[in-house]
C-alpha cells in the first residue's frame, strides 16, 4: 500500500506539472504508454505467458510515443518528459494494485489507503506553494477530487474481475475526449504526429487486448 502511494503521488505531481506545459491531446497520447508498460509488467512479474505478441505490441506501443515526441528531431521538452514519467509511474501502480487485489484486499481498502497515503504525502510540498483558493477553484477541486474518486474505484473494480491487458487499454479512449476539450476549452489542435502517434499506440494495445482475449478464452 505505501509503495503505491509513493507512485501514485509521484505520478500524479508529474502530470499535473505536465498538464501546464503540454497540450492536452499530447498529454492523452503520451499516457497511452500506460497500458503498454502494464502489458510488460504483467509479464515480467505478475506470470502472464512471455508470448511473442506481447513483446511486439510492447515494442510497437513505444515506437508510437518515439514518433509523438520525435527525439533527437524537436527539442524534448520538460512537459513530454514528465508525462512519460507519469505513463510509467501510473502503470506500475496499476501493477501493485492487481497485486493487492490478488492477495485478497477489498477494492475499499485499496482505494482508501491510496488516497490517505497519498494525501499525506502531498501535504508536505504543498506547505511551501500554499494560498487559500477562491471558492471557485474550491469547487473545481471538489469536483476533481469526486471525479478522481469515481475512476479510481471503477478501475479497481475492473482489475478485480479482468486482467490488466483487458483493462488499461480501455484508456485510448481519452485520447479522443481530451482533443475535444483541448481544442473546446484551450484552443488546442493536435498535430499530425500526435495523432499518427496515437494510432500506432492503439493498435499495440488491441493487440495486447486480443492477445489476453485468446488466452482467457476456454479451449473449443
Amino acid at each position: 500500500h505505501l509503495a503505491r502511494g509513493v507512485l501514485q503521488t509521484t505520478a500524479l505531481l508529474c502530470l499535473f506539472v505536465g498538464i501546464s506545459l503540454t497540450p492536452l491531446a499530447t498529454v492523452a497520447a503520451i499516457g497511452f504508454l500506460t497500458p503498454i508498460v502494464s502489458g510488460a509488467g504483467a509479464i515480467l512479474f505478475l506470470g502472464e505467458p512471455p508470448q511473442f505478441k506481447r513483446w511486439f505490441a510492447v515494442l510497437f506501443g513505444f515506437a508510437g510515443v518515439l514518433i509523438i515526441i520525435r527525439p533527437g528531431l524537436i527539442s524534448l521538452t520538460l512537459g513530454a518528459l514528465l508525462v512519460l514519467a507519469y505513463a510509467v509511474q501510473q502503470a506500475a501502480s496499476n501493477l501493485t494494485a492487481k497485486t493487492l487485489l490478488t492477495r485478497g484486499e477489498s477494492t475499499a481498502s485499496v482505494v482508501a489507503w491510496m488516497t490517505l497515503i497519498s494525501a499525506g504525502l502531498t501535504l508536505f510540498p504543498a506547505l511551501f506553494v500554499w494560498s487559500w483558493p477562491s471558492l471557485y477553484v474550491w469547487g473545481l477541486v471538489a469536483l476533481t477530487a469526486l471525479l478522481s474518486t469515481i475512476a479510481h474505484v471503477a478501475t479497481t473494480l475492473a482489475y478485480k474481475r479482468a486482467d490488466i491487458t483487458v483493462v488499461d487499454p480501455m484508456i485510448f479512449f481519452r485520447m479522443v475526449i481530451a482533443a475535444v476539450f483541448g481544442f473546446v476549452l484551450y484552443s488546442e489542435v493536435p498535430d499530425l504526429w500526435t495523432w499518427a502517434g496515437s494510432v500506432v499506440i492503439l493498435i499495440a494495445g488491441m493487440i495486447l487486448s486480443r492477445v489476453e482475449q485468446a488466452r482467457a478464452a476456454p479451449p473449443v
